[in-house]
C-alpha cells in the first residue's frame, strides 16, 4: 500500500494499520476539508451541518464531532483525481492534499 511504502521496515504491522485508519477517519477527512477550504464551497440546504462544521472548526478532532459530509466531500476528491487523471495524478493530488497529516504522521 501508499502506507506501507513510506514507512520503515522495521515499523510493526499494528503501527502501520493505525496509521492507515488515522488517514481515513472521518476526522482526518473532515479536517483536511476544513483546512483546504474545502467545506467553504460545499452547497447545503441542512443548517445541523452549518452548526456541526462551525463547531467541528472551532473545537476540533478533540471535543467536536466531525461533520461526516465533509469527510465524504474529501474522499470523493481523492476519488475524482484518480478516475479523471489515472493512478499516478491521482496519487499526486491525494498525496498533496494529505501532506500535512502524513508529516505529523509518519
Amino acid at each position: 500500500s501508499w502506507l506501507a511504502q513510506r514507512v520503515s521496515y522495521s515499523t510493526p504491522v499494528q503501527n502501520i494499520v493505525a496509521r492507515e485508519i488515522l488517514l481515513v477517519s472521518n476526522e482526518t477527512l473532515a479536517h483536511l476539508a476544513i483546512m483546504n477550504g474545502t467545506a467553504r464551497m460545499i452547497r447545503h440546504a441542512q443548517s445541523s451541518l452549518v452548526n456541526d462544521l462551525n463547531t467541528f472548526s472551532q473545537e476540533g478532532c478533540d471535543t467536536a464531532r466531525p461533520p461526516k459530509a465533509m469527510a465524504d466531500v474529501s474522499e470523493a476528491l481523492m476519488g475524482a483525481a484518480h478516475m479523471d487523471g489515472g493512478f499516478s495524478a491521482g496519487q499526486a493530488a491525494t498525496g498533496q492534499l494529505l501532506r500535512e497529516v502524513t508529516r505529523i504522521i509518519l
